[in-house]
């Protein structure tokens, strides 16, 4: 989240919860070495589904099928992370921001630290006088840092 805008900080809704389609990549251990780096589009209608099927058809698009644990493995950090905005909006108060929380899930020690830390990124990077210390941070350090928030994320 640095550099993220101010709606990202609320947003709960990383699959488009909504939306005909959704879309996103596909972080998936087993597909990282192939060749072709693979998305994942799903429909949520039947108008949708058809127009998927037609993009086939027409071989505007390769596709396959995958069932939901597929999905939810190759989206599992963000989806943790997205849902829980009841997280962002405790430790919001902290970093004087204010974050509603539409969701009003159980925050468990692992989420709120990571909120935590998220809001740290986002005020130091709007603040003019520390937003570029972060392009000073060598990478070895930001991807460790990277790699502590993830693990946080990841259960």
């Amino acid at each position: 989240n640095f550099f993220c805008l101010p709606r990202c900080l609320r947003c709960h809704d990383h699959m488009g919860y909504e939306s005909d389609f959704s879309a996103g990549d596909a972080w998936l251990r087993e597909m990282k070495k192939r060749p072709v780096k693979h998305s994942i589009i799903f429909s949520r209608n039947e108008q949708a589904t058809a127009i998927l099927d037609e993009m086939v058809h027409r071989g505007k698009l390769i596709a396959g099928e995958i069932g939901a644990e597929t999905v939810f493995r190759a989206q599992k950090r963000s989806l943790i992370y997205h849902y829980n905005v009841s997280a962002r909006a405790r430790a919001a108060r902290w970093h004087g921001l204010r974050i509603p929380d539409t969701v009003h899930t159980t925050v468990r020690w692992n989420d709120w630290l990571a909120a935590h830390i998220i809001l740290a990124n986002y005020r130091l990077c709007r603040n003019p006088r520390t937003r570029d210390w972060v392009f000073k941070v060598p990478r070895p350090i930001i991807v460790g840092y990277f790699l502590f928030l993830k693990f946080l994320q990841s259960f």
